[in-house]
C-alpha cells in the first residue's frame, strides 16, 4: 500500500491484520468482458473483480457462476480479487494453456 502526506513524502505503508489479503471462495456473480470487470458473490459480501486480475491469473474466459478460489483484499473503495483459480467453470477455455 502506497501513501503520501500533504508534504509530498511518499512511502509504503505497513499493512494491518484488518487489511491483508484472505484466501476465499465464491461464485462469480456476474461478468462484462466488453468493461473489463464485474463482481464475485462471497460469505462476507460482493468482491470486485477486473480484468487484469483475470489476464494476470492466466484465465481467459469465465462463465456466470463459476466458483472461483482468490484472495480477498481490501482497498479504499472495498473489496476486490486478486489472485484468481477457477474451481468449477462451465467455459471449457478458462485456463490459458501452458506453453
Amino acid at each position: 500500500m502506497i501513501y503520501s502526506c500533504e508534504h509530498g513524502v511518499s512511502g509504503v505503508a505497513k499493512m494491518s491484520d484488518e487489511e491483508a489479503a484472505v484466501a476465499s471462495e465464491g461464485s462469480l456473480k456476474w461478468y462484462n468482458a466488453e468493461k473489463g470487470y464485474g463482481f464475485i458473490e462471497s460469505p462476507v459480501g460482493d468482491v470486485f473483480l477486473h480484468i487484469k486480475e483475470l489476464r494476470k491469473s492466466g484465465v481467459l474466459a469465465v462463465a456466470d457462476g463459476a466458483m472461483l478460489a482468490f484472495m480477498r483484499n481490501k482497498g479504499p473503495k472495498g473489496l476486490f480479487a486478486t489472485g484468481i483459480k477457477v474451481l468449477q467453470n462451465d467455459n471449457h477455455e478458462s485456463k490459458a494453456e501452458a506453453s
